[in-house]
């Protein structure tokens, strides 16, 4: 069966799975009788991630829409709140594991009437700088920081996939992994692994990473990295944009990027105006949801709670 035939296919399958619509914006992209829009096909879930080019992963999107996909995180929040009409409800809190992503913060920047309140976790939300990131760091002399170590094709990619279990670990809950990189070494460099695993971790949860990343590879998420100066440039729109919404910033307090992010959390109150609360949770790491889950859901539902 050849490309062309296959996709033709998926086409016409996931036209009729959806309706002839936009699954980003709704507006209805054709009739049996008018079909005066163009018709594209994205994935539900990236290519880039192990998506397949399946049916089930296909979803109709217009022109608009698709011509936007520099900001599809924006796009796919906001078609997650539609899609399971949360819209309804009027008060939709949007949980961020990274604010300082500007593709995921635009949610809140763009659309504070559908996204009123903001918890964020791990990452202080840094305002747009006046200088693209990869470039200010070089133009500052430093040439150690990890986003560096990530930008060359197959060098990062190549370290991760020599033992997948091992860079899972280590990533998970290894010890001593800098973002400073040391002269000779990789990411991983030789962070030591404890024997024992952390309460909030499984072997099966182990597993199912492994065996996903030997699948996929890591370029996707590498790949993010390599393009955080084109993301600036596509930003140019949100320069001096705050999140006024109400917000709630939590992080461990042994977590590597916020021992790093010492500035970035001192100017939140300045950055978010609508903080409620910086709520640091001792003897715990960047994966503060899995870790301290009782505290992080605690925290949440006080912050949710009407005044």
């Amino acid at each position: 069966m050849s490309h062309a035939t296959t996709r033709a296919e998926c086409f016409h399958e996931a036209i009729k799975a959806d309706g002839i619509k936009c699954y980003s914006c709704g507006i209805v992209l054709a009739t049996r009788v008018h079909r005066s829009l163009s018709v594209s096909l994205d994935h539900l879930w990236p290519r880039a991630y192990g998506g397949s080019s399946d049916a089930v992963n296909l979803l109709p999107v217009c022109e608009v829409c698709n011509a936007a996909k520099a900001d599809r995180i924006t796009w796919d929040v906001f078609g997650v709140v539609n899609d399971y009409s949360l819209m309804k409800h009027g008060q939709n809190a949007l949980l961020l594991t990274k604010m300082a992503l500007h593709r995921k913060a635009a949610s809140a920047l763009l659309r504070p009437d559908i996204f009123r309140a903001v918890v964020a976790m791990s990452v202080p939300y840094r305002a747009r700088p006046p200088v693209a990131p990869l470039k200010a760091l070089r133009d500052a002399g430093t040439t150690n920081f990890y986003w560096l170590y990530f930008q060359t094709p197959g060098v990062a990619g190549a370290e991760f996939e020599r033992d997948v279990d091992r860079t899972v670990r280590t990533l998970l809950y290894g010890t001593g992994v800098s973002l400073m990189m040391k002269p000779g070494q990789g990411f991983l460099g030789d962070a030591p692994i404890p024997e024992q695993l952390p309460s909030w971790l499984t072997d099966e949860d182990v597993s199912y990473y492994v065996e996903t990343y030997k699948r996929t590879g890591y370029r996707g998420g590498l790949n993010w990295y390599r393009n955080m100066d084109r993301n600036w440039a596509l930003s140019g729109g949100w320069e001096g944009l705050k999140v006024q919404q109400p917000a709630l910033f939590i992080a461990g307090g042994e977590d590597g990027v916020i021992k790093s992010a010492a500035k970035p959390l001192e100017q939140l109150p300045t950055t978010v105006p609508g903080l409620k609360q910086i709520l640091i949770v001792p003897d715990s790491g960047h994966w503060i949801q899995q870790q301290r889950p009782a505290e992080v859901n605690a925290a949440i539902l006080e912050f949710l709670r009407p005044a």
